[in-house]
């Protein structure tokens, strides 16, 4: 059975009712506490050394409220935690898997004969719209690293996407220029 969109929201507008009533019965009290578990999530996060805490609290909490309909929790805070330290877990995963994939793009890139690889590389770029070999180069120009996340982060706001979505164009974008490679390597 498909869930259509107006369901989804009926749910999550429902999920979210639940959470704030299982913090408070009074509204305005449910506010304070789901504003002061939002900022303690945010610095789990921050320490976590996380960049994007605040949309990860947001995350945590979105995923909390869904499973409160289904499941009897007696300890609302740890419980969020406890989802809070899985979603770090995920987090840290996925910047493994791009720092690997960004690692092994710079190998194939430096290998073999460098001035060829240029070459290669060069014309592959070439075969790109101008705007994806735009967006590549400034997503990889060299700044600082603890620059670099937030010269990404209004990258993604310019291309009007977010910070997951830029990624997965530049995963895309590479992925490209990796075929790309390795077809004129094999010529």
């Amino acid at each position: 059975m498909d869930v259509t969109e107006e369901q989804k929201n009926t749910s999550s507008a429902e999920a979210f009712q639940l959470l704030l009533n299982r913090l408070s019965p009074d509204p305005e009290t449910a506010g304070k506490e789901y504003e002061r578990l939002r900022t303690g999530l945010m610095n789990y996060f921050h320490l976590k050394g996380l960049a994007r805490s605040v949309d990860l609290a947001d995350q945590t909490l979105d995923r909390v409220a869904s499973l409160l309909l289904t499941k009897d929790v007696s300890d609302l805070a740890g419980f969020c935690f406890g989802v809070a330290r899985l979603i770090c877990m995920e987090q840290y995963r996925a910047e493994s898997r791009q720092r690997n994939a960004n690692e092994r793009f710079a190998q194939n890139v430096h290998s073999h004969d460098d001035d060829h690889r240029y070459e290669l590389m060069r014309r592959c770029l070439e075969g790109l719209a101008a705007a994806e070999q735009e967006l590549l180069k400034a997503y990889y120009r060299n700044s600082l690293p603890r620059d670099r996340l937030s010269m990404r982060e209004k990258l993604a706001q310019q291309a009007g996407i977010t910070i997951d979505g830029l990624r997965l164009r530049i995963h895309r974008l590479r992925r490209k220029l990796e075929n790309c490679l390795n077809e004129m390597s094999s010529q």
